[in-house]
């Protein structure tokens, strides 16, 4: 099998950046994620016929290598086969998007995706300029009662091993949810780990301000479009779920049908409740998975770990395209600064977060493809968020 300069250099940094896999593994993920930007699909016959006339090698041969990646040990052909473990990869694909973040806050959003009834996935991603990059997941069978709590404390405890192993300074982790992820025990595992809570609470819970005497319905403290309110005080009456000496934030945008209600562990003058649209940017990335990008709705598969195995390699290349985006986009902001003539006011640069008209996602394939046809390696630079507000505010 022949192999190009640009997939021999792809995975030389993988191997890098994820040592926990064997010279097969990090190859084999090279291989598919490549064949996934290449194809723009993560299904097996995509990426066969994508790559197939690129290694040289017939189709039949490459989709059997391509579905051994996947399988488990003893599904292999050969004595030394290993499975591969997706849970120990999650620190290393962690600290690689820590060691490339210029910024002094990051922010991981917890959600829940289906693919029809076939699978549930819990991930944890780290969200960035309209979208979000998979750091930590677990795939389910879909239609069956599972114990998403200990799922959910499993991968927040992958990540934060990787948190207390690096020396360099970290930035401050805030971590945002739905209502539909239970709050108390949330909230506490949250702060166990050093990390700052920030998670939508139901209208129809209670809280009592400091200096108050009772507690009230959480929905009373923003009744009318276009009001904020702030103040520290405990969160829930029920004693098995009581959180003291919290921060509840109500919001209700003017343009909004209802408020936000939310609970953080930060003081009111440093919480933001702004901070919370970006969980949304996880359901973009859930989108480019899905129909806008690797087409994961397609899958034929009925394992969740061949699954999760799968969702390695779009997380692999959904790093790289997101990283290629967002160089394109700091490129055009500076292009679109020097060419201005007249003084500006901040927002008037067309292609800013509020107004963005291609995803950054979307933009890093057409450059990775490009790149590609000028024989050009696409490397990974650091996400430069600070340089980026800088630019925008100028």
């Amino acid at each position: 099998m022949s192999r190009p300069q640009e997939l021999s250099q792809w995975t030389s940094v993988v191997a890098r950046e994820l040592p926990c896999l064997t010279k097969p593994q990090s190859y084999g993920l090279a291989v598919w994620s490549f064949g996934m930007v290449l194809a723009q699909s993560c299904t097996q016959s995509a990426v066969t016929v994508a790559l197939s006339p690129l290694l040289g090698v017939s189709r039949n041969t490459l989709r059997q290598r391509l579905r051994e990646c996947l399988y488990d040990a003893q599904h292999k052909k050969g004595t030394h086969r290993r499975t591969l473990d997706v849970s120990v990869c999650f620190p290393f694909l962690f600290r690689w998007v820590l060691r490339v973040w210029k910024g002094d806050e990051i922010i991981l959003a917890m959600d829940a995706s289906t693919l029809a009834d076939r699978f549930s996935v819990l991930a944890i991603s780290v969200v960035y300029r309209g979208t979000a990059i998979p750091v930590a997941w677990k795939i389910l069978h879909g239609n069956r009662k599972h114990a998403w709590r200990r799922h959910w404390l499993g991968l927040l405890r992958c990540l934060r091993r990787e948190i207390r192993r690096t020396k360099r300074r970290m930035p401050r982790v805030l971590v945002v949810a739905d209502r539909g992820i239970s709050v108390s025990w949330l909230f506490r595992r949250i702060r166990r780990l050093g990390w700052h809570p920030l998670l939508r609470v139901k209208r129809n819970g209670t809280f009592q301000p400091h200096g108050d005497a009772r507690f009230q319905t959480i929905e009373c403290f923003a009744r009318v479009p276009d009001t904020f309110w702030s103040a520290r005080g405990v969160a829930f009456q029920k004693r098995t779920s009581r959180l003291a000496d919290v921060t509840l934030l109500g919001y209700w945008h003017k343009d909004a049908k209802e408020p936000w209600f939310l609970l953080t562990d930060l003081q009111p003058s440093s919480a933001d409740p702004s901070c919370y649209r970006t969980r949304a940017w996880i359901e973009q990335a859930f989108r480019s998975i899905k129909r806008g990008g690797w087409q994961w709705h397609r899958t034929r598969m009925t394992d969740p770990e061949r699954a999760d195995r799968l969702w390695l390699a779009m997380a692999l290349a959904t790093l790289w395209v997101v990283n290629l985006g967002a160089q394109e986009e700091l490129a055009s902001l500076k292009h679109e600064l020097l060419s201005l003539s007249e003084p500006h006011t901040p927002g008037t640069i067309s292609n800013g977060p509020s107004n963005r008209i291609v995803s950054l996602f979307r933009a890093g394939i057409a450059r990775w493809r490009a790149d590609l046809f000028a024989r050009k390696f696409p490397r990974i630079t650091p996400f430069r968020d600070a340089q980026y507000h800088q630019l925008q505010c100028l």
